[in-house]
């Protein structure tokens, strides 16, 4: 049987004044060792945009950065680490709040499962 895994994932994030951009001086990672499993990617990708709090029409960078299996989901952060609002991306627009740009990545393996004859693992 076929699954497809992620084992594990990336966060960068830094601050993102809607009228300067990123402040790179606020700049962090973080990495987190959840794992995911799906016999379809695109289920996999369904467990992905549910953890990250995104919904199914959330767009997705396959392959990103020409990696294969990478996947890239940015997102506006609020403080607290969640998707912004739509009332908070329009505060972020009037320059009342700063966000956060936050690139989330995973990488996901094809992986195949079969039955192992331990007698020949045995040495």
């Amino acid at each position: 049987m076929k699954t497809y895994e992620v084992t594990g994932w990336f966060k960068f994030a830094e601050e993102d004044n809607f009228e300067h951009g990123c402040d790179p001086d606020t700049a962090f990672s973080y990495a987190g060792d959840e794992t995911f499993k799906a016999e379809s990617v695109e289920a996999l990708l369904k467990q992905i945009k549910n953890f990250l709090g995104v919904d199914d029409d959330y767009e997705v960078d396959l392959d990103a950065c020409e990696t294969e299996g990478r996947v890239d989901i940015q997102i506006l952060e609020n403080n607290d680490a969640y998707p912004a609002t739509s009332a908070e991306m329009d505060r972020w627009r009037a320059g009342e709040i700063t966000l956060w740009a936050a690139c989330y990545s995973f990488e996901i393996y094809e992986v195949e499962r079969r039955a192992v004859r331990l007698r020949d693992e045995q040495g």
